[in-house]
């Protein structure tokens, strides 16, 4: 894919990567009757990572959400490749472009949703505030590319020596493209994120997504064990 091979001559290019964070949340609950039992098991992935050159520099992130019982499945894989300033972040409130390559799909890759914009992004103290304009279009499928504009803010603040909040909405609106309108013109996403730290990698983790880029899935909350690696 596109983006994977993005990430391959960045890696290249950048024999340093810094890892930002890897934090994974793995959960697992059982219920049993009279006469049935219902095993839920579930786990979301956190990741990111910055590597930089003389010119430009490359942030990866990676978001894995999966979640499955006997009833439902909830599964989204999200990638997301931003090639920036390696000024970015030493000065707050600046506008920095961007160039950013992205897909969102299951794990399977029977739906890959794939992003390709240019935009600004300004530095926050806690976060980031984010801008886009670019074309977007499932891979998997024979439909044309649709002009999109997107926007994403990110918030991450530390509450507490052990107590971690952050939180983000993204959106893609299809501005620009076929006359009629595709059933997820307006695509959005919100994921909440606190983390408490019982030790040195491992503490306890809430998760909520909700957005309509999941099939059949609208929310979905995690709770359970965290473990990071940085």
């Amino acid at each position: 894919m596109l983006c994977a091979a993005a990430l391959m001559v960045a890696m290249s290019a950048w024999a340093e990567t810094e890892t930002k964070k890897f934090r994974i949340l793995i959960s697992a609950n059982e219920t049993k009757g009279e006469t049935s039992e219902k095993l839920t098991y579930a786990w979301s992935l956190d990741g990111q990572w910055h590597q930089v050159g003389e010119r430009i520099g490359l942030e990866t992130t990676l978001d894995s959400d999966y979640s499955r019982s006997d009833d439902t499945e909830v599964d989204r894989l999200r990638t997301a490749f931003r090639f920036i300033s390696p000024e970015y972040g030493k000065q707050l409130h600046k506008w920095y472009p961007i160039f950013l390559a992205q897909t969102e799909g299951d794990h399977d890759f029977d739906s890959v949703h794939t992003l390709l914009a240019f935009g600004y992004r300004q530095k926050q103290r806690h976060g980031y505030l984010e801008f886009s304009a670019g074309a977007s279009k499932d891979i998997r499928t024979g439909e044309s590319w649709l002009g999109d504009v997107g926007m994403a803010f990110q918030y991450e603040r530390k509450i507490s020596e052990r107590l971690t909040v952050s939180t983000g909405p993204k959106a893609e609106y299809g501005a620009v493209g076929e006359v009629r309108l595709r059933k997820d013109r307006l695509r959005y996403s919100w994921d909440v994120n606190i983390d408490y730290e019982l030790g040195e990698r491992i503490g306890l983790g809430y998760r909520l997504w909700y957005g309509n880029t999941v099939p059949n899935s609208r929310r979905t909350q995690w709770l359970g064990v965290t473990y990071e690696m940085k």
